[in-house]
């Protein structure tokens, strides 16, 4: 029995002793592994002691969502940069495009009227047209990209002070508006030098078109200029905007209204001038070609393009037979050899005329009359040129062409009908 209770002992003591405490239960392994996020975060991702609770809130929404990207804002200066660069782009465009018109709408009124009529009429309307649309056009582009950029500097998310791309061309639109300023001021300061240096050679009108023009540019670089600064300074002006759009509006309808609306009747008639002389030539390369006139105006032949094509039925063709002695048609062509002859060769087509004159006389049976046909060309015209003063003799001398007596030019209102042979 003795032995049998001591290898009891020894086998006790051998056993190791077991401590609840340290030994974890199944559900208390099982609580350590479904530990919160939070903490799986702050285990994953360690911060240092100074971060705020904030940064680990984000972390551990990331991980409850990971499936959702982190927003990705690279292409903020990107659009940034091309919406100012647009801005500055309008800004240009609107500049020249006012000041172009806004020269032409005080030329019109202050101007002097010049009464000529030239063949080398240029007829500005298309151009002040086009101009007037891409101002409207500029204008809308302008006001929606300086709202965006404007909005942009407000919320200041890339950093535009230390941004290097943002002040070249913020330098560079500004150093442009400064030239042309610089550019304006030096016009203005060119009159009173002129007129000292020139002895009063400009007139007080066109004294007074170059300085309101001048006047007219300094105001609208003063607004560009404003508003560079108010996208410097991270500021939003409605006032801005709409001083912009207001002004825009004025000298577009403006110019509409007075420099293109006005002169409708002046350039409805000198197309009709041009239209008639091209109708004329025409009619004298197909009586060149066929030995004869041209039974109506859908004969001749126009381009395929021509746009004269269309307002054929707006001129009137009539061809005409007459009789007329082979006498006074000797003497007509003998009156315009004279008018360009020497006194040698005028003596000589006088004793021509009158032996031919003879020889009708003595000779009765051969013919005395011979069938000239003729034509007439009537338009209708909305203004009466009569008494303006016509170029085309100054103009044909320069080319050393003879000028037709019976211009296009000069013509008065309403239907009026040119001879011709």
């Amino acid at each position: 029995m003795d032995i049998k209770n001591q290898w009891d002992e020894l086998d006790e003591k051998s056993q190791p002793e077991t401590n609840s405490e340290s030994v974890p239960s199944y559900q208390e392994n099982e609580s350590t592994q479904t530990s919160s996020a939070a903490d799986l975060a702050a285990k994953i991702y360690p911060t240092p002691a100074t971060s705020t609770s904030s940064s680990t809130s984000i972390v551990a929404k990331h991980l409850a969502h990971p499936s959702e990207p982190t927003p990705d804002t690279s292409h903020k200066p990107r659009r940034f940069l091309v919406a100012y660069m647009t801005t500055v782009f309008s800004a240009i465009t609107i500049l020249y495009g006012v000041a172009g018109l806004g020269y032409v709408l005080i030329d019109h009124f202050l101007g002097i009227k010049k009464d000529t009529t030239s063949w080398f009429y240029f007829d500005m309307a298309p151009i002040y047209i086009s101009i007037m649309a891409t101002l409207i056009i500029f204008a809308i582009i302008y006001i929606v990209a300086s709202r965006y950029v404007a909005k942009s500097a407000s919320n200041d998310t890339i950093g535009l002070k230390d941004w290097r791309a943002y002040k070249v061309v913020y330098a560079f639109f500004s150093a442009l508006l400064i030239v042309t300023g610089a550019s304006v001021v030096a016009g203005l300061l060119y009159i009173p030098l002129a007129q000292l240096m020139i002895a009063d050679d400009m007139q007080s009108n066109q004294i007074l078109i170059q300085t309101l023009a001048g006047v007219h540019i300094l105001i609208w670089i003063v607004l560009l200029i404003w508003q560079e600064r108010l996208v410097k300074k991270a500021r939003q002006s409605w006032l801005q905007g709409f001083i912009v759009v207001a002004g825009v509006v004025l000298v577009v309808v403006a110019t509409g209204i007075f420099p293109v609306g006005s002169k409708t009747d002046e350039r409805y008639d000198h197309r009709a001038e041009s239209d008639l002389s091209t109708i004329e030539s025409e009619i004298s390369s197909y009586k060149s070609t066929h030995a004869q006139l041209p039974s109506s105006l859908n004969d001749i032949k126009l381009d395929q393009d021509s746009p004269i094509k269309g307002r054929l039925n707006n001129y009137t063709y009539t061809v005409k037979t007459t009789q007329k002695s082979i006498s006074s048609i000797y003497e007509d062509y003998s009156d315009l050899f004279q008018s360009n002859s020497s006194t040698d060769e005028k003596q000589s087509v006088d004793t021509d005329t009158s032996a031919l004159q003879k020889l009708l006389s003595q000779t009765p049976r051969i013919p005395t009359t011979q069938t000239v046909k003729t034509y007439e060309l009537c338009a209708t015209f909305r203004t009466d040129t009569t008494g303006k003063t016509n170029t085309d003799g100054a103009i044909s001398a320069l080319l050393g062409t003879n000028a037709s007596s019976d211009s296009f030019t000069s013509h008065k209102s309403g239907n009026v009908c040119f001879k011709r042979q």
